[in-house]
C-alpha cells in the first residue's frame, strides 16, 4: 500500500534532496511514499513531513524550541 504525505522543507532544495528524503521514508515505512512538497523558510533548516497522520519533525526550528525548553527548566 503506497502512502502519500506532505513535506515542508526549508529552501533551497533540489530534486536529489527530495529523492533522498522520499527514499528514507519509503525504507522506514516499508512501503512506497510520495510527497507533495512545499518550501517553508520559517523552519530555518531541515524539514517536516506528515505521513499516515504522523508528524516527523527534523527542522532546526523544532530543535531550537527543545533547546529553549531544556535551558529554561
Amino acid at each position: 500500500m503506497a502512502l502519500t504525505g506532505t513535506l515542508r522543507i526549508a529552501g533551497p532544495y533540489d530534486e536529489d534532496t527530495i529523492r533522498n528524503i522520499t527514499g528514507h521514508f519509503s525504507a522506514l515505512l516499508s512501503t512506497e511514499v510520495t510527497f507533495s512538497v512545499s518550501r517553508d523558510d520559517s523552519l530555518i533548516g531541515g524539514f517536516t513531513a506528515i505521513v499516515d497522520n504522523k508528524l516527523y519533525d527534523s527542522s532546526i526550528l523544532s530543535r531550537l524550541g527543545r533547546l529553549e525548553q531544556h535551558l529554561t527548566k
